[in-house]
């Protein structure tokens, strides 16, 4: 699988979709990155005279490469739209502000995944190197048919 085609497996687009880039990724770990472009839909309410992203859209960016992750570890299997990913905890530290324009690196690093349940360290940096957050987040990755859907 490509990159460009696990990108494509994503169940996201925009303007909910909040990685654009994976540089490398492995049965352990996934590097990608996303720019956050200075016309996003957020931008406009929150804090209006000066912008930042909010960190929900910081966790959002980083659990999509985690799920990202998930489906490279899932590749070989059939009905993988079939797939979601439900986030069942997060616990990110945040140390920096990213501002309309920039961008950011996700390293997602691999703690554990069995049965359908993924839990990854994060760490997400501006490209000067500053660190922008990191953390764990896990989440479960079900069939539709198991919610309902």
């Amino acid at each position: 699988m490509t990159t460009e085609e696990l990108l494509a497996c994503l169940p996201f687009a925009r303007p909910y979709l909040f990685i654009d880039e994976i540089n490398e990724v492995s049965e352990d770990q996934l590097i990608g990155g996303y720019t956050f472009q200075s016309d996003e839909f957020f931008y406009e309410g929150h804090f209006p005279d000066r912008p930042i992203t909010p960190g929900a859209i910081l966790g959002e960016s980083a659990s999509q490469a985690v799920l990202a992750l998930g489906i490279f570890l899932l590749r070989a299997e059939e009905n993988l739209h079939n797939r979601h990913f439900f986030l069942t905890s997060s616990d990110l530290k945040f140390k920096n502000v990213v501002l309309p324009g920039e961008r950011v690196s996700i390293s997602v690093d691999k703690i554990h995944f069995r049965f359908n349940q993924l839990k990854c360290r994060v760490k997400m940096t501006k490209l000067q190197g500053q660190l922008v957050c990191r953390g764990v987040i896990a989440g479960i990755l079900l069939n539709t048919d198991e919610y309902g859907q």
